[in-house]
Order: C-alpha cells, then structure tokens, then sequence
C-alpha cells in the first residue's frame, strides 16, 4: 500500500513543529514559555467523568446521529439563547469533534479543483493545508487590521 500523491503533498503541521521544539527545548532545560497549542489547564469537570463513566460500564453505548443527540442539540440550543440572546432551533445545530473537521468537511462540499479559497490573515497554520487536501488554491488576503 501507498500514500497518495495528494496526502505526500500535504506539508507537516507547523503547530506540531512548534509543540515538538517547544518540548526538546523544555527537555534540555530551557525555560520556555510556549504560545502554541495547548491543553487545557482546568481538570475535567468530575461530573463529567462520572457521567461518561456510568455511560460506558452500562454497555448502552450507540452511535449517534451524524450531527448530534436531540439532546445535545437542544441544550446547545439553550445555551445559546441564554448566554448569547441568540435565537436556535435544534435543527440548525451540528454537532462536531471541533471547528478545523467542520471546517474540513465544509470545503470537501463545496471545493471544486482549483477553486480559490479565501483566507484571512492571520489566519490558524492549517487552513491552507486544508484547502489543498481538496484540491483547493488558498489565496491569503491580509486583513489590514493589526492584531
């Protein structure tokens, strides 16, 4: 088996370059303040554990719907009416592992080959890669303001 010639053309992560550089330079002693990725510095909210906890020694775990528990959506769909003043049927809601696969999913919809993608800079370090997987041109645009 063979890696295609689109994933081959596909450049490493300059986040995990970064996380990589960050942890050798931590290792050999240096005293490093990392502003790459990061993990969360809260612990999981115990009721959380508890709840997934209960879920997996019950052995009544499913598959979900492709874009979420009724459940889930409907509470999202609360919170955002009571923490934003938005308005949102369950229905208009999706349900994903995080904003990149979402955003992944959306440009293999819509991506034709050779389509340009408009990116906004600064912009996350993936997005170009991204829109190359689908066989994309990203197109960077900066955005004239000084963040």
């Amino acid at each position: 088996m063979r890696i295609s010639q689109l994933a081959r053309a596909i450049q490493p992560s300059a986040t995990l370059k970064l996380n990589e550089e960050a942890q050798r330079l931590r290792a050999s002693g240096a005293s490093v303040i990392h502003l790459g990725t990061g993990e969360p510095r809260i612990k999981t909210p115990i009721d959380a554990v508890l709840a997934a906890s209960a879920k997996l020694t019950s052995a009544e775990v499913k598959y979900t719907g492709t874009t979420g528990t009724p459940a889930l959506k409907a509470a999202i769909a609360r919170y955002m009416g009571e923490h934003y003043g938005v308005d949102t049927l369950p229905q208009e809601i999706v349900v994903s592992p995080g904003a990149k696969a979402s955003l992944y999913l959306a440009l293999l919809a819509i991506t034709d080959p050779d389509d340009e993608i408009v990116i906004t800079a600064p912009y996350w370090v993936s997005y170009p890669e991204m829109i190359k997987a689908v066989r994309g041109r990203p197109v960077v645009v900066e955005s004239g303001e000084d963040f």
